[in-house]
């Protein structure tokens, strides 16, 4: 996650409109300096250090999506790459849920086989696919087909 994705999370999870930047700094150890230095050129986050600004602001930021829904014309040149990404979200969400193949595929009312393709991005899923994951876990579609 870059800096400003981070900022913009973190002030819509705590409800501030003043946070420093030196207060997302400071858990991860970072002086004004350095954070001012993220800050300047966007810069990524490790996950380690995103799990302990989540603690210290005590939120999840992977419960917010940040989209634009401007409905202009756009082009979006990663979404091969994207599709890749929902097949590793599937399998996330399967193995952090402690689930069988044949357990996720029912829960998704799809094939097994259905399953191993999407997981392997060799098909793409179709509206059902995606309600039944929202209606079956604590994920935001946007998360699913957009984040990295």
């Amino acid at each position: 996650m870059h800096y400003n994705e981070l900022f913009i999370k973190i002030s819509y999870l705590t409800k501030l409109n003043n946070i420093k930047q030196t207060e997302i700094g400071k858990p991860i150890g970072l002086d004004k300096a350095a954070i001012n230095k993220r800050a300047k050129n966007n810069s990524k986050f490790s996950d380690s250090e995103i799990k302990q600004i989540e603690q210290e602001f005590n939120v999840s930021l992977s419960d917010v999506v940040i989209c634009e829904n401007s409905k202009k014309r756009y082009f979006d040149e990663n979404i091969l790459l994207k599709q890749k990404n929902f097949g590793n979200k599937i399998l996330e969400l399967k193995n952090i849920n402690n689930l069988s193949n044949i357990q996720m595929a029912g829960l998704l009312n799809i094939t097994e086989e259905e399953l191993q393709n999407l997981i392997e991005s060799k098909s793409i899923p179709n509206i059902t696919v995606l309600y039944n994951i929202k209606q079956n876990f604590k994920v935001s579609v946007d998360w699913l087909i957009f984040s990295d």
